[in-house]
């Protein structure tokens, strides 16, 4: 039998679905986009809201730590890549 993956957490609060998550490689911080428009940084551990991000009118469809975990970048379905 293949092992099964448990749910450690779940992290509510887009009011559509999620498109894109990216973890800080120290495994601290989640950040995540979705289709209403925000982005998220969640605390894993404590499993709380760090910070929300309203990029503005266009969608993040992608979102990317920077490898130091200090940026944030997000991609848009206008082309755009913007740097938080």
């Amino acid at each position: 039998a293949k092992p099964r993956l448990k749910e450690n957490a779940t992290f509510p609060g887009h009011f559509l679905g999620v498109v894109s998550l990216s973890a800080t490689t120290d495994g601290k911080l989640c950040a995540v986009s979705s289709l209403d428009g925000r982005l998220r940084v969640w605390n894993i551990e404590e499993k709380s809201i760090v910070k929300t991000i309203d990029p503005g009118p266009v969608e993040a469809w992608t979102v990317c730590f920077h490898p130091q975990g200090s940026l944030l970048a997000t991609g848009s379905q206008s082309g755009n890549v913007n740097v938080f």
